[in-house]
């Protein structure tokens, strides 16, 4: 884990095709929504989640693409590059505020984003948050950077 402009946190994935086995095949990124996805394989591929017509959710769930983006993407070779935004649920993101007593509502988080890039050096994951509002307390993104280590790198 190294630090990058000190608020975001890099954690480097040292079993690659574990976790893409467990992002495209398992359980445990259920709670998000695609934000986007680039990939480069035999051809390049980019997939925005946002929905063309939102119902409850602007973006579409992570659990119900990841099977069609892992056809289209194909399973025989690692793609040459891979960039994955994952976003956390809203429901959970209201959960993560309440369980840590974060001074913050809900509505004033934009999202709380793991980036997911895979290249010829390896693959890491990097975490993000958006505030809507200016805050100088960084509890959120303290609280979201230990979540995103404990159940998201699979280390």
């Amino acid at each position: 884990m190294r630090d990058l402009y000190k608020d975001m946190k890099i954690f480097e994935i040292t079993d690659i095709k574990a976790y893409l086995n467990e992002l495209f095949a398992g359980e445990r990124f259920e709670s998000f929504y695609l934000y986007e996805l680039r990939c480069r394989s035999d051809v390049d591929y980019y997939v925005s989640g946002k929905k063309s017509s939102p119902e409850e959710a602007e973006y579409a769930e992570w659990g119900a693409l990841r099977k069609k983006l892992l056809a289209v993407i194909g399973t025989e070779e690692l793609p040459k590059t891979m960039k994955l935004v994952l976003m956390f649920n809203r429901d959970n993101i209201t959960r993560l505020i309440e369980m840590n007593n974060i001074p913050l509502s809900p509505e004033s988080v934009g999202g709380l984003f793991i980036n997911i890039n895979l290249d010829q050096n390896g693959m890491s994951v990097t975490t993000g948050t958006s505030i809507k509002e200016f805050t100088m307390d960084k509890t959120l993104e303290h609280t979201w950077d230990s979540t995103v280590e404990k159940y998201y790198t699979l280390q």
